[in-house]
């Protein structure tokens, strides 16, 4: 669990757990009755995502999961969850690794980069162009050579996507040094942040604008309100003209109530707040502390790439390759046949 929290890759985990020998849940099975189609000690990828999605680990364990098709059938069929039978049994897996390991299994998802046999550090933050789409890393054998390359796959109808490929040296390397440069001077970072906010105000400004818009409408309303009950308490209304119009203004105010909530949200989560802002520079300070330990942790690397949210777009300009690149600390344009900085 914590080796996949800290980003190490589902394959790199099996090839350990293997050459430790660590015992299967297969390796425990009555052997006369299960036929393990791997050696002992030899784990799978299935193994493996079995244990890190099993909520057992963090003291939650359930029967009922499935139930017979039908009533003399040995075929199983999953039950809903809300049918699932919770049982208590001991944690061994803390609450905090358990949900380190969700947000990577989520992020992963989101990347779909499936089960890499090799390390491809902007794997996941890369877009092409010409569709927006995500591009894809891959490898290519070439007798004992394997060449490792960024490519866009998606289909396009109606038009011939061009198939361009981008060295994985050539991106990763350039990216990296990049970022390290950035988290080594710390007055790129706090141009980086206040560039950051300037931009978030500036795209936030028509959410803004509208919360006010809302509010303001929602002054006028519950106003309304008020005189439309004074006007009834003095006996200018008729009580059903009273219920059919104060219904009328409750329903608008808590339209309108649900409509700026959801703005106040949206809000919410494009403006960096003082604390993140805080956060994010203590993060970078701690970084940049321990850059030689990055350069030598591929899982390091990866997870600074993260948590900046690094994106990169990737391009074939009148046959040159180029790379526009940027995170929240700024961005830049670079070069990459031949890798000459623009």
């Amino acid at each position: 669990f914590r080796w996949y929290a800290d980003g190490m890759s589902a394959h790199r985990i099996v090839k350990e757990l293997s050459r430790l020998e660590i015992p299967t849940p297969a390796d425990r099975y009555n052997k006369p009755f299960y036929r393990k189609l791997m050696g002992k000690g030899q784990w799978g990828h299935s193994s493996l995502y079995s244990i890190l999605n099993n909520e057992s680990y963090i003291g939650s364990w359930y029967y009922s999961k499935s139930s017979p098709r039908s009533p003399n059938s040995k075929r199983l069929i999953k039950n809903p969850r809300e049918k699932w039978i919770k049982a208590e049994v001991p944690a061994i897996i803390d609450s905090e690794t358990w949900e380190a390991t969700r947000r990577v299994i989520a992020s992963n998802k989101q990347f779909s980069g499936g089960n890499l046999a090799h390390d491809y550090l902007m794997r996941g933050h890369l877009v092409c162009p010409e569709c927006n789409g995500n591009m894809h890393a891959t490898s290519n054998k070439r007798g004992k050579k394997t060449y490792l390359y960024y490519i866009c796959m998606t289909k396009r109808i109606g038009k011939r996507h061009p198939e361009t490929y981008y060295k994985i040296e050539w991106v990763d390397g350039l990216a990296w040094a990049w970022v390290k440069k950035l988290l080594l001077d710390p007055e790129a970072i706090s141009r980086g942040l206040t560039a950051y906010k300037q931009e978030q105000e500036a795209s936030a400004e028509p959410i803004t604008r509208q919360v006010s818009i809302i509010e303001n409408e929602l002054s006028e309303n519950r106003e309304s309100l008020r005189r439309l009950l004074d006007l009834y308490l003095s006996g200018e209304f008729h009580k059903d003209v009273l219920i059919t119009k104060k219904s009328k203004l409750e329903k608008t105010i808590a339209e309108l109530e649900k409509e700026r909530t959801a703005l106040l949200g949206s809000l919410e989560k494009q403006t960096l707040t003082n604390e993140q802002e805080k956060s994010l520079l203590d993060f970078t300070q701690e970084i940049g502390k321990g850059m030689e330990k990055a350069d030598e942790s591929f899982q390091t690397r990866r997870k600074i790439i993260d948590m900046l949210g690094v994106k990169a777009s990737l391009e074939n300009q009148d046959g040159q390759k180029t790379m526009r690149i940027k995170c929240i600390l700024g961005e830049n344009f670079y070069v990459l046949s031949p890798m000459l900085r623009v």
